[in-house]
């Protein structure tokens, strides 16, 4: 895909700027109270953002599957398993 050159300028400058802030927040983690940060991070994303995760995922699917569809599969799986 051809674009522009006026697009390519924008994405640099944002590409830039994206490696910049990334860099200046990871020079947080390399100070004397980047241990304690970590682990307040790793808190945070393995409680709260994993759990939301979980729930949009459990709305994604049920957007795209309609009900009579996950009710057949999940009926057909559970006769699979419990006929083996």
């Amino acid at each position: 895909m051809i674009l522009p050159q006026e697009n390519k300028i924008n994405r640099m400058i944002i590409a830039l700027v994206v490696c910049v802030l990334g860099f200046l927040l990871s020079l947080l983690f390399c100070a004397d109270i980047g241990y304690i940060l970590l682990d307040i991070v790793d808190h945070y994303v393995t409680t709260y953002i994993m759990l939301t995760l979980g729930v949009l995922q459990c709305a994604a699917v049920g957007w795209v599957y309609e009900v009579k569809e996950i009710k057949e599969k999940v009926r057909l799986r559970s006769i699979v398993i419990f006929t083996a």
